[in-house]
């Protein structure tokens, strides 16, 4: 007796990701806001970035997945749960970057935090090197 076996139909499809938007007004401010270097480190923030969306040459947003996420949605097209939680991270991580460069370690700077900090520490420098200056001058006067 001769049977033939045919695949299951598919239940689920390719989840894309959740939507990372770091700035609603801004979708470019992700490159320069958002804290790229924490993915470096050896302690996982529980996602990844997938794939950058566009509409037509216009970037709209990263997407993201969960490092719990098998990449499969059900046929209502929801998002598991795993990457539901990692929006929660992100918004975590939204809340760090509002921080003062002078509280947050460096390793964990957004690229504009980055930079406010060292145009704060030439500042500084600037006006040391002022007063020295002064200071050193004065002296020959007298």
């Amino acid at each position: 007796m001769l049977q033939i076996i045919r695949p299951a139909p598919q239940t689920s499809v390719v989840w894309p990701g959740v939507p990372l938007i770091w700035d609603p007004d801004n979708p470019l401010a992700v490159f320069s806001k958002y804290p790229w270097a924490r993915h470096g480190f050896n302690k996982s923030l529980g996602y990844r970035i997938g794939m950058a969306h566009y509409d037509g040459d216009k970037f709209k947003y990263f997407s993201i997945h969960s490092t719990r996420c098998h990449g499969a949605v059900d046929v209502f097209g929801s998002a598991c749960s795993a990457c539901t939680k990692a929006t929660v991270k992100v918004e975590h991580l939204k809340e760090l970057a509002k921080q003062s460069t002078e509280r947050l370690n460096f390793r964990y700077q957004s690229h504009d935090q980055l930079v406010q900090g060292h145009q704060a520490k030439n500042k500084i420098i600037d006006n040391k090197k002022l007063v020295v200056t002064y200071n050193y001058s004065c002296r020959f006067m007298s």
